[in-house]
């Protein structure tokens, strides 16, 4: 008999008896940043389903809750509670990244980081995109109230025509990557994927080198294809140049990402953990599985819960396995499948939000 296919449950009914009318504000609207897109754009429409009178700040004047994203520098603190004395408005800080212990002598991060602590002082409320975030800020500032949301999983972009006229580079670039990628079932088609790195925190892309010794020792048995999607050329080149497999690097762009990740069959997300590292969000991991593809990772905090699934270190072993056996890929994909569509839809997190908010805020009447 065939095998049933697991189902997602039926999504819940909209939580809040209540709409509130939320204005988010963050530090930049960039499309590459992963902070806007994922925390504020893609939860808008669910939020505005619901009744929600929702959007960025100005455009919603006197809002019952004003969502600072990764903004806490003293001006903008000063314009936020100007809201609150004037409309009333509970001030919520986001934070998708631990600016709390950033590794540099900068003078300049140390003055976010007053900033940062100021702000704890002076906002309602907290929302973490970690547990391990979470953690670090309560213990900066004991008694601040947090409440833990993680990230979505984007809708995915197709790359078709229409956007292939909008954005030529990135398309010819992903047409070129077509082209080098070996035949399915002839190589293992492996991915990394993320940004290069930051001035104030070790990670990025100097994590692959951990990988190359296990790499260019299975592309020995096994032909592999490694695929670099970043927002680094040049250091992306530096670091491969010489490696004993072939190399392919893409400039990351929310025109071609999606699909370009499909292509794949293996995500590596090799994670030196740090007090910043230990504190990411799950999103790289649910992101390739979301797409189709298998993932081997470290044990970052948050990815623990997709243990069952995902192994989290031991690469010689998890690496050796994923190349030899197709088939362990595909049942990894199809077991996240259902978990994916009840967790991790833009809804879902969604209503997560629309639980902080009213939490954190202090709305009773939102639960």
């Amino acid at each position: 008999m065939p095998t049933a296919v697991p189902t997602a449950a039926a999504p819940e009914a909209p939580p809040p008896p209540q709409p509130l009318r939320v204005a988010w504000w963050p530090a930049a609207t960039r499309p590459g940043l992963a902070s806007y897109r994922l925390r504020c754009a893609v939860l808008q429409p669910a939020l505005r389903r619901w009744g929600w009178a929702t959007g960025l700040y100005p455009q919603v004047t006197a809002p019952q809750v004003l969502v600072l994203g990764k903004r806490y520098d003293p001006a903008s603190l000063a314009q936020a509670q100007d809201l609150r004395r004037r409309h009333g408005t509970r001030l919520v800080l986001d934070l998708c990244d631990n600016h709390l212990d950033a590794e540099t002598d900068d003078p300049a991060w140390a003055a976010r980081r007053a900033w940062l602590l100021q702000a704890l002082d002076q906002v309602d409320g907290v929302v973490a995109a970690s547990d391990a975030l979470a953690e670090v800020i309560r213990l900066a500032r004991p008694g601040t109230a947090v409440q833990v949301v993680g990230d979505p999983v984007e809708p995915a972009r197709r790359l078709d025509g229409w956007a292939a006229l909008r954005h030529p580079h990135a398309a010819w670039q992903a047409t070129v990557l077509g082209r080098a990628l070996p035949p399915r079932g002839h190589a293992t088609r492996l991915v990394w994927f993320g940004q290069h790195g930051t001035a104030y925190a070790r990670g990025g892309l100097q994590e692959l080198a951990r990988l190359q010794p296990w790499l260019e020792d299975l592309q020995r048995q096994r032909p592999l294809h490694l695929t670099v999607v970043s927002n680094h050329r040049a250091r992306a080149g530096a670091l491969t140049a010489g490696w004993r497999l072939p190399v392919h690097y893409l400039d990351w762009h929310p025109a071609t990402f999606d699909a370009v990740l499909g292509w794949q069959d293996l995500a590596l997300i090799p994670v030196t953990l740090t007090p910043f590292t230990r504190c990411k969000s799950a999103n790289r991991l649910l992101t390739a599985l979301a797409r189709g593809v298998a993932v081997l990772a470290d044990p970052v905090p948050s990815y623990q819960p997709w243990a069952d699934l995902v192994p989290l270190g031991d690469w010689e072993t998890a690496l050796a396995r994923a190349v030899a056996e197709p088939g362990w890929r595909q049942a990894q994909v199809a077991a996240a499948r259902p978990r994916l569509a009840a967790e991790a839809t833009p809804e879902a997190l969604a209503r997560q939000w629309a639980l902080a908010l009213g939490q954190v805020a202090g709305f009773p009447g939102v639960r």
